[in-house]
């Protein structure tokens, strides 16, 4: 099976927007003071999931969303 024309475009829309939102140009990380709940990591071994867990909101809408959904277009070319 191949891709139609709808499928090919709709596949190029969805990869170039989650790669431009990889680069992360226009993000906005400007909540980075602590909270109770969510305080500022206090050590270098902390960073990591401090990040994933600020960035998982951004990741999840404008990255892995499209990415899936582009994965979707081509398992159901197959």
């Amino acid at each position: 099976m191949q891709l139609t024309d709808a499928q090919y475009n709709r596949l190029v829309e969805v990869v170039r927007n989650a790669y431009d939102a990889c680069a992360m140009d226009k993000s906005s990380l400007g909540h980075i003071w602590p909270s109770n709940g969510d305080p500022l990591p206090s050590q270098e071994k902390d960073v990591t999931e401090f990040i994933k867990r600020r960035t998982h909101l951004y990741r999840m809408t404008w990255q892995l969303t499209p990415l899936r959904e582009a994965l979707q277009i081509l398992a159901d070319v197959k």
